[in-house]
């Protein structure tokens, strides 16, 4: 009997963080409060097991950001007297702080279970693309989607026929190309995919690219490929068979749907370099006078003010999380952040899905969308995980070779 417990047990363990993986990527949000579905479980779960967790750096990173965010909002509420934005405070906030549940869930269970993502992301990657395919032929396509399945971002419908971007799930295109960048990326550098499953993936970033039209993704992509020749260049390295034939396979794949397709491909080509040319077409006054008015009508301190930012009694959104972590949660709140997010930004190419969440970070958002935010905290565990248990075999063959 305890033989049978313990097998289901495991199959619950080995399939949940599965579940909940599904749940960020390709499910839609929860229709009455805008939180995925698997929220409220890892909450619970991370109830259950957190003492685990208690005296590690990341948890005592996490909750010196908890209290900054809590004391800011108190800050904003009698300080700067912003009650009529008391619930919307409390509510980023409370967004804030409880997708961190999503990284401390996957670093407990992930220390005991070797758990593969490869055919969850695969799925996404085709499903991504898919939808992205027939936004191309017919933009009615992502309209009937949201209609049916992705309400949530179903209010900015007309968005869609005004920029003709493929959003995805959410409202802005941005966002969707964030969450693709970075499952694509981290396919590349942190899994064993044969070459049908590299072909698929490298087939599915200029698709995407187009769809999207987003000059970020294209940033992202293109520093990829710069790391990618500048390493080349630099170690000499000998290019095996398999890149070669990944490489001219994906070309000629490009080739022949870019020829077989060139009048539905056309019209979103032509968008995509005039957005290109013109940096700034999807924001009128452009990022770098936003950055400027922020600077000079707000004041870096220890604390924040809650997440509502305003100037001259209206709603500011500054289009940086590095001003809007600095400006709403104060200065501790954010250097916290970023070295919870970024500590390992220069550990070698297993962290380079870190570059477009710094990219979202710094130019768009990555913690106001809490699906991309959840996202990329479960690949950091994820990863920090796999060189702690590299480090522990090498310290092991280290002892045994003595």
């Amino acid at each position: 009997m305890s033989k049978k417990l313990n097998i289901e047990k495991s199959l619950i363990s080995k399939s949940l963080p599965i579940i909940i993986l599904i749940d960020i990527l390709i499910l839609p949000y929860f229709p009455i409060f805008i939180i995925p579905f698997s929220l409220p479980i890892v909450l619970i779960l991370n109830l259950l097991t957190v003492k685990q967790s208690v005296r590690e750096e990341y948890f005592l990173l996490f909750l010196i950001v908890t209290v900054m965010i809590s004391i800011s909002i108190l800050i904003g509420l009698f300080t700067y007297d912003r009650s009529e934005y008391l619930l919307e405070n409390l509510k980023r906030g409370l967004q804030l702080i409880t997708t961190f549940s999503y990284f401390f869930y996957y670093r407990y269970i992930l220390k005991t279970i070797d758990i593969s993502f490869k055919s969850v992301f695969l799925v996404f990657v085709i499903y991504f693309t898919v939808l992205s395919i027939l936004f191309m032929i017919n933009p009615n396509y992502l309209v009937d989607l949201k209609m049916l399945i992705y309400k949530s971002s179903a209010n900015r419908i007309e968005d869609i026929f005004y920029n003709y971007r493929f959003s995805y799930m959410f409202t802005d295109p941005n966002t969707a190309g964030y969450l693709y960048a970075i499952v694509v990326i981290f396919m590349l550098y942190n899994m064993n995919l044969k070459l049908v499953e590299k072909l698929v993936t490298i087939l599915s970033v200029p698709i995407n690219l187009i769809a999207i039209q987003s000059n970020a993704l294209l940033l992202i992509f293109l520093m990829i490929l710069g790391f990618e020749i500048i390493n080349f260049i630099i170690y000499k390295k000998r290019v095996s068979k398999t890149q070669i034939i990944t490489v001219g396979i994906s070309l000629i794949l490009i080739y022949t749907l870019f020829a077989q397709y060139k009048t539905t491909i056309t019209p979103y080509l032509d968008y995509f370099f005039s957005r290109i040319q013109n940096v700034s077409s999807d924001n009128k006054e452009g990022r770098l006078d936003r950055y400027i008015l922020t600077l000079k009508n707000f004041t870096p301190y220890l604390w924040g003010e809650g997440y509502i930012l305003l100037i001259n009694g209206n709603i500011f959104k500054p289009h940086s999380d590095h001003f809007r972590m600095i400006y709403s949660y104060g200065i501790v709140a954010y250097l916290g952040i970023l070295k919870f997010f970024f500590n390992n930004m220069f550990k070698g190419k297993r962290y380079f899905f870190l570059i477009p969440a710094i990219v979202a970070f710094s130019i768009n958002t990555l913690i106001d969308e809490q699906k991309l935010l959840a996202l990329f905290l479960i690949l950091l565990s994820y990863s920090l995980i796999v060189d702690k248990k590299n480090m522990l075999g090498e310290k092991n063959e280290k002892n045994i070779s003595v």
